[in-house]
């Protein structure tokens, strides 16, 4: 499970210098073959939900309001199927909510709902090499400006003892954010702090797509650990090996569409579709 968060000022994120370009992978002819496929993708063209989408298990958990500051319930792995509604933009796509405080069955707010890929295409192992997409567009009202931990896409780590996910996706102070594990935290200040790195990708706009691929090397060394990433076909992250390790304690998995909050930011709404998995970069990149 993700640890709360301690957070600090948006302006001091950059924990490496990274350098943007527009260029993409080039495949050769002889390239674009069998590995240019998904191993695993979506498929919204008949959904009407997650489950129809061909998604696996769905985790959803509340923050208890009863406690001071709100503590994390119990984490319910067999959720609702996340519903798909046709986007004026995306298309048909996710509809993730997460709910404000509401009374039923006691006082609480949504901290998340997330659809995690089938069981055959969940877990990466030690050496595994893959490419992982999701597009999404933040509705009208989405809190884009606020500085509390906000998750739209992330691999987790299999140790149950320590640390936050190694990778994952924010949106902060207007902008989309990669970053890794923040440690034992508390739930005040803002994100980042105790980052092993913390990367702005691309400034984001309410009612507006997003393409995002980002490249994972695991394993459970840095120099076995690499992660770049694409926001629109720009390169805006090139190939690092982060400070923080992509396997630890066992096979990471990746949770394909999610929205998980800080109890202080819902009630939220994020549009996902897009989902896929491969080899290559050109294996996730089609549309």
């Amino acid at each position: 499970m993700k640890l709360p968060h301690i957070f600090t000022s948006w302006f001091a994120v950059a924990a490496i210098q990274i350098s943007v370009s527009s260029a993409a992978p080039q495949n050769s002819a002889n390239n674009i073959e069998a590995r240019d496929v998904p191993r695993w993708a979506a498929n919204f063209s008949k959904a009407v939900d997650s489950n129809s989408a061909g998604f696996g298990k769905v985790h959803i958990q509340y923050w208890d309001l009863r406690t001071t500051p709100p503590s994390q319930g119990n984490l319910n792995n067999n959720g609702p199927p996340i519903p798909v509604v046709n986007h004026p933009i995306l298309g048909k796509a996710l509809n993730i909510s997460l709910t404000g405080p509401t009374q039923n069955p006691n006082p609480q707010i949504q901290e998340r709902w997330e659809a995690l890929p089938p069981a055959a295409f969940l877990y990466f192992y030690e050496g595994d090499d893959y490419y992982f997409r999701f597009d999404f567009a933040l509705d009208k009202r989405y809190p884009i400006n606020q500085r509390k931990w906000n998750v739209l896409n992330q691999i987790h780590q299999d140790d149950k003892k320590c640390c936050s996910p190694p990778i994952e996706f924010d949106i902060i102070s207007g902008n989309l954010v990669v970053h890794g594990e923040n440690g034992d935290l508390g739930e005040n200040g803002d994100l980042g702090e105790n980052a092993t790195y913390n990367i702005p990708l691309t400034a984001v706009k309410v009612d507006t797509r997003y393409k995002v691929v980002y490249h994972v090397k695991f394993g459970s060394t840095k120099e076995k650990s690499l992660l770049e990433v694409w926001v629109d076909d720009r390169h805006v992250v090139p190939p690092f090996h982060p400070n923080t390790t992509t396997i630890r304690g066992g096979p990471s998995y990746w949770k394909g569409a999610s929205a998980y909050a800080n109890w202080t930011v819902p009630p939220l709404t994020v549009y996902q579709n897009a989902h896929r998995v491969g080899p290559t970069f050109a294996s996730v990149n089609g549309n």
